[in-house]
């Protein structure tokens, strides 16, 4: 049997917009709040809703705050990235989509459901192989690797 998930990636730039289409997309197992995709002033507010309804959010909303150099909609410094994660924010997520480089500090946070994913868009095929091995070392529970792809021959190498 299959336990692979359905997931609705969600980008908005106000908490508002963010939220309506979390709402149309709630049928989804998963949906993913690309928080990176917010304006910077817009993240509090969103996070703060996100806190009124725990026990709703935690069934199914994943948190994602990546740079763009990673997938990410804009700019976003180390500083902004740990502040998001780790800045005390208690919010009820199912879990977070986090960087390599940030994955063993969310298991210090308990966030219970960490992928650790790699973004790599450019022309040049990376050494999946490598990757894979590479995150599945970290201490994340998932482990997502998205990659240009021309054809759907070119995907082969991440089954």
């Amino acid at each position: 049997m299959n336990d692979g998930k359905i997931c609705i990636s969600i980008c908005a730039g106000t908490a508002e917009e963010l939220f309506r289409q979390i709402r149309s997309a709630e049928t989804a197992d998963i949906v993913e709040a690309r928080f990176d995709c917010l304006d910077p002033g817009e993240i509090l507010p969103a996070l703060a809703r996100v806190s009124e309804e725990p026990d709703r959010f935690r069934q199914f909303l994943l948190a994602t705050f990546r740079n763009e150099d990673q997938g990410g909609k804009r700019k976003i410094s180390d500083e902004e990235r740990f502040s998001f994660w780790f800045g005390g924010h208690d919010c009820p997520f199912w879990g977070g989509d986090f960087e390599e480089d940030i994955v063993a500090k969310a298991v210090k946070s308990r966030w219970v459901n960490r992928i650790c994913s790699y973004h790599d868009f450019s022309d040049e095929p990376p050494d999946v192989v490598e990757i894979y091995d590479r995150l599945r070392s970290t201490p994340a529970t998932h482990v997502k690797i998205a990659i240009r792809a021309e054809k759907i021959t070119d995907a082969i190498p991440l089954w």
